[in-house]
């Protein structure tokens, strides 16, 4: 008489093996994914943070017919009394009693800082790093790589890469500039390569080009849109 023997119900080595890197391919997407939607999510407050000095600096203009100058470190110096100081990024942007931001946007990240320039007050502009390179708003050579704002250093060893001004100081010669010191050849027909477009107002409404901003009765008037 014979004895029927029947396989045992379970996985081989190979199934586990398999379902193992099934598992692992899943987790490496999903974490990527992940970690590509918070850099997103922190450029969209970079830029909104931006937007928000801008506003700020316009009104600070409308006040003492100036706008405030720039340290050697990117700070803004419009804070205090008598004497303008650095302000502090993260704590309050007033002036001889007057707040003009309750509370000066701080870069999402440690390490990482927003950029002031303006060297006599008649003009400005302010910096950002963006995270994704991907960013429709950053502009990239002819090689794709993103340029980058010669001196406008955002963090250790990095420049940054996206920025608002005033309508009389324009970010995109600026470019042009920091290309040619690297021996990158300027657009055929001599254009300028385009600057990254401005992030939306808080009430959603589109950036309005720079041509078609009316000079401010009291001063330059709104920022210019980086993307025209």
């Amino acid at each position: 008489m014979y004895k029927k023997f029947t396989r045992n119900s379970g996985f081989t080595l190979l199934e586990i093996l398999v379902v193992m890197v099934i598992i692992g391919i899943l987790v490496s997407i999903g974490v990527n994914t992940f970690i590509g939607a918070q850099r997103k999510g922190r450029d969209s407050r970079r830029k909104e943070d931006l937007h928000q000095i801008t506003t700020a600096l316009e009104v600070y203009y409308n006040d003492t017919g100036r706008y405030p100058e720039s340290s050697g470190t990117g700070e803004i110096i419009g804070c205090g009394a008598l004497i303008p100081a650095p302000c502090n990024w993260g704590a309050i942007f007033a002036r001889d009693g007057i707040t003009y931001m309750v509370q000066l946007p701080a870069d999402p990240v440690d390490g990482i800082q927003y950029y002031y320039d303006s060297d006599d007050g008649t003009d400005y502009a302010i910096f950002a790093y963006l995270e994704n390179d991907q960013d429709g708003d950053l502009v990239k050579d002819e090689d794709g790589e993103v340029m980058v704002y010669e001196g406008m250093t955002c963090s250790s060893g990095t420049l940054c890469n996206y920025g608002l001004s005033s309508t009389n100081r324009s970010l995109n010669s600026e470019l042009d500039a920091a290309a040619a010191a690297h021996g990158v050849p300027e657009d055929p027909g001599g254009t300028a390569s385009p600057e990254p477009t401005a992030s939306p107002t808080p009430t959603g409404s589109p950036f309005v080009p720079e041509e078609a901003i009316p000079a401010s009765p009291t001063g330059p008037g709104l920022p210019v849109d980086p993307g025209t």
